[in-house]
């Protein structure tokens, strides 16, 4: 039971974003933003994600910090059993920021 333990787990997710953004997963592939993917848990690993749009600044997530832990599982398991069945785990949705100039250069416009 240890050893399954710590080959991990295989999860779905669905991937959002405050507009279309490309998203390139840990294994390097590449999908647009809304997508379900297949992810990798693993006790010690991480999940590093980047989220990059055309005029946004890129971002840079370890899923494994925020949304994937070891509680999650329990409480999905338990709580959402058809999450076993392969249904997604959950969402997790990123928001980007528009690209602009330093602070003091902002038209009245681009103040949100």
């Amino acid at each position: 039971m240890i050893a399954l333990w710590l080959v991990g787990c295989a999860y779905r997710v669905v991937l959002t974003s405050s507009i279309p953004a490309q998203v390139t997963l840990p294994s390097g592939r590449i999908v647009t933003t809304p997508e379900e993917v297949t992810l990798r848990w693993a006790p010690f690993g991480h999940q590093r994600v980047r989220v990059e749009a055309r005029d946004h600044r890129p971002l840079e997530v370890d899923l494994r910090r925020s949304e994937i832990r070891l509680h999650h599982y329990v409480r999905d398991t338990l709580g959402r059993p058809a999450t076993l069945l392969g249904a997604p785990r959950g969402e997790v949705h990123f928001l980007l920021i528009e690209e602009h100039g330093p602070a003091g250069t902002w038209s009245a416009g681009e103040v949100p």
